[in-house]
């Protein structure tokens, strides 16, 4: 019977040590390196500040637009009473998150604290929010929030052999966090090496509000940190940047003429004759004050019995260029991007190429926005409708008891651009046509309400009717009036 040699067993895994361990134990020794790493290649490479920057663009752009549909079934509401219960919690949800108050410091309104929030994930793997109650007689909303950088969230040095507290986190005997330890002070300006006071700050309170919201990717099980998007292609990162400076300096030395001076044979006592010295112990001295005038673009002004020879370095590398880009779309493919859409390139791509790589793009950004909105906006969203129902600002009867059926809304972000508008109008036409699609859905694809649209059509063709004009002879009214008004042709005058 032949024997079959294990995968471990090859020579070239020999070489690669393993070890199996829990998620935890294999993140969090090496986190604070990889997001304090992810976050300097952020600040100082082109090519990351586009990764981050299309992610968050494409998700979040200005601002997430948000639309209550309470589920009037579950509720027993009409569905006109659904709908004034929508409107009226539209409207103050507008005024919640368009307030700079939402921020504790009062920096950022709930858009900039979305692209803040979503940028901090994508550099540090995750991000910690801390839920205040404003006190102040004069807040319109109560419901405010505290932004923290997740590098305070660590073990106090005291509670180090604590099983139960993993990377900061409390947990019970079920997994599920109960408390968080964060830092008062920001560990690395702890310059004098004094010990960090922490704060132990429950998930929840005893009626389960939430007072800490703490949002990461889970990649496997019982994991309790997040990791940077770019922690998969730090070190590919680092030795591009590498190769890039060596070739730009390679390429700077082959823009120079480079020069060799040499000196040709003749004695001191010869080179003195010729320049009419009379003591050949000065010529070395002469030599060595010559005025060579060595300035970019001057001629060299050679010592006597001095020979110029040049040479060419062999640059630029005729190769860097593919094999950047090589490298450049593994990185993009670890960051589930498309090469065209974060180098801005579609130079090499014919109409159905690029359609393709937006496609595959936006259906990533659309994974990342419907994650980001469940974990951080839901979130935001259940506590503003918590504290108005509870503040009799609406009317939310049984609010506990059929939370859920309160919270549902529908969120809308920035859209895929269109290639061809023609050819895109025509499909979601025959989409429409053939039944294969909704009027809501495609107006969600362009980042509209379906509501407002026809809305905003019902308004037009009462104003049309109004006037004693219907609808479907709006245009040629309006051309008759153009042919009516139209100016008078100019003849042409012959030469």
């Amino acid at each position: 019977m032949t024997k079959h040699k294990a995968v471990s067993d090859e020579g070239i895994m020999q070489g690669w040590p393993t070890n199996p361990q829990s998620a935890n134990a294999d993140l969090l020794h090496e986190l604070k390196s990889m997001y304090s790493r992810s976050r300097d290649l952020q600040r100082n490479n082109g090519i990351a500040t586009s990764i981050i920057e299309t992610i968050i663009d494409k998700t979040i752009g200005p601002g997430l637009t948000l639309t209550p549909q309470i589920d009037a079934k579950t509720l027993g509401l009409s569905d006109e009473d659904a709908k004034l219960w929508n409107e009226e919690v539209e409207r103050q949800w507008t005024l919640f998150t368009r307030s700079k108050d939402f921020d504790v410091s009062g920096r950022c309104d709930f858009a900039e604290a979305c692209r803040l929030k979503l940028r901090t994930i994508l550099l540090n793997g995750e991000s910690l929010a801390l839920v205040h109650w404003n006190k102040s007689p004069l807040a319109m909303f109560k419901t405010q929030v505290q932004l923290v950088e997740a590098d305070r969230l660590s073990t106090p040095a005291d509670k180090a052999d604590n099983k139960s507290i993993l990377g900061g986190i409390e947990v019970d005997n079920m997994n599920r966090p109960k408390a968080y330890y964060i830092s008062k002070e920001y560990p690395g300006d702890n310059y004098l090496g004094q010990c960090l006071n922490y704060q132990r700050l429950p998930i929840k309170t005893d009626f389960g509000r939430k007072l800490v919201i703490h949002v990461y990717k889970q990649e496997r099980i019982d994991q309790a940190r997040g990791k940077p998007l770019l922690a998969p292609v730090l070190a590919m990162f680092k030795k591009l940047d590498m190769y890039s400076d060596a070739e730009l300096t390679a390429a700077v030395v082959s823009a120079v003429v480079a020069m060799i001076v040499t000196t040709e044979g003749g004695s001191a006592e010869e080179i003195a004759k010729n320049l009419g010295i009379e003591d050949p112990t000065q010529v070395l001295d002469l030599k060595k004050n010559w005025p060579r005038n060595p300035a970019n673009g001057k001629i060299i002004n050679l010592f006597p019995g001095e020979k110029l020879e040049t040479f060419t370095p062999n640059r630029p590398n005729s190769v860097y260029s593919n094999f950047v880009e090589s490298i450049l779309r593994e990185i993009c493919v670890a960051t589930g991007l498309p090469y065209e859409m974060v180098m801005k390139d579609f130079s090499k791509c014919n109409y159905s190429s690029a359609r393709a790589a937006l496609q595959e793009g936006w259906e990533r950004i659309h994974a990342i926005r419907a994650w980001f909105v469940q974990e951080w906006v839901k979130e935001i969203y259940s506590l503003f409708i918590e504290e108005i129902a509870n503040r009799g600002l609406i009317k939310a009867p049984n609010f506990y008891e059929k939370k859920e059926a309160y919270l549902k809304f529908a969120v809308h972000g920035p859209t895929k651009g269109v290639l061809d508008p023609g050819k895109e109008a025509k499909a979601a036409t025959e989409r429409l046509n053939n039944g294969t699609s909704t009027y809501q859905k495609e107006c969600a694809m362009n980042g509209d309400n379906f509501e407002d649209v026809f809305l905003q059509q019902k308004k037009e063709q009462d104003i049309t009717e109004e006037k004693g004009i219907k609808r479907n002879t709006l245009v040629s009214v309006i051309s008759d009036e153009d042919e009516n008004n139209e100016e008078p042709k100019k003849e042409k005058v012959n030469d």
